[in-house]
């Protein structure tokens, strides 16, 4: 029992200390970093899934129950397409944060876990899957309907599995879900037409996103209001007018 009881609590750290691992190996230079960190990607996502699966099995009750599965993934996406996408340093600073991150919202998995757990993990979630979308924009300049495909299949899954943990039901949560990310969608193409670096069209995304978050789960709780609403929208108006008086536009052709 004392050798199991301690298999379980090494068990909580593997999933941090596999996204380190995986994100020390996208930080090394030259061209023969990419088929190693690829391979490690794709084998901490079967382990760290597999993980929550095993976690999540113990209170599923049915099928929509699975949903509580699209965060960690889409998190774990986030984090080693930030990786790959940025420079050696910067990648390995967002995934320090992010395994430190995980292991609390791990140690919680899958109920009860604190909102402000939930919350800034869904929030940092969705500013890293942000940042590897645009970037994925930035290095293969695929057609506008490409992005706006990417932003709906990244976004609609999130918003998706957070209406659903609002005690919304599947067919609800899947109706909020199709309009928060058709939101997105919008604002993305809008942002397709600024001359910015990625990173900044990633602020501005995930400023949306913010907003859309946060004013949905007030309102869903009944507790929305002006002075919420105000303050919300003041704040992230706040972050994205420096965010792009700091930006260094590109000239346009």
């Amino acid at each position: 029992m004392i050798a199991k009881n301690r298999i379980v609590k090494y068990l909580i750290f593997l999933p941090s200390a596999l996204i380190l691992l995986t994100a020390l190996l996208g930080n090394r230079s030259g061209a023969q970093r990419f088929g190693s960190y690829y391979f490690a990607v794709v084998i901490s996502l079967v382990v760290i899934l597999g993980l929550e699966l095993r976690l999540l099995r113990r209170t599923t009750r049915n099928l929509a129950d699975l949903l509580w599965l699209l965060l960690p993934f889409l998190y774990l996406v986030g984090i080693f397409g930030t990786v790959a996408a940025t420079s050696t340093g910067i990648g390995l600073f967002f995934a320090i944060f992010a395994s430190y991150l995980f292991y609390f919202y791990h140690n919680h998995f899958p109920s009860p876990i604190p909102l402000y757990i939930e919350q800034t993990f869904t929030l940092y979630g969705a500013f890293l899957l942000s940042v590897f979308l645009w970037s994925l924009n930035f290095v293969f300049t695929p057609p506008w309907w490409v992005v706006s495909l990417l932003m709906f299949a990244g976004f609609f899954p999130l918003f998706l599995q957070a209406f659903y943990k609002m005690a919304r039901s599947a067919g609800e949560a899947g109706f909020d879900a199709l309009v928060a990310a058709l939101l997105m969608v919008e604002i993305s193409w809008a942002v397709l037409f600024w001359p910015v670096h990625f990173f900044t069209a990633a602020v501005v995304s995930f400023g949306a996103f913010y907003l859309l978050y946060l004013i949905s789960m007030q309102y869903f709780k009944n507790r929305l209001n002006r002075r919420k609403i105000y303050f919300q929208v003041s704040l992230i108006s706040i972050v994205v007018l420096i965010t792009l008086m700091s930006s260094s536009w590109q000239p346009i052709k």
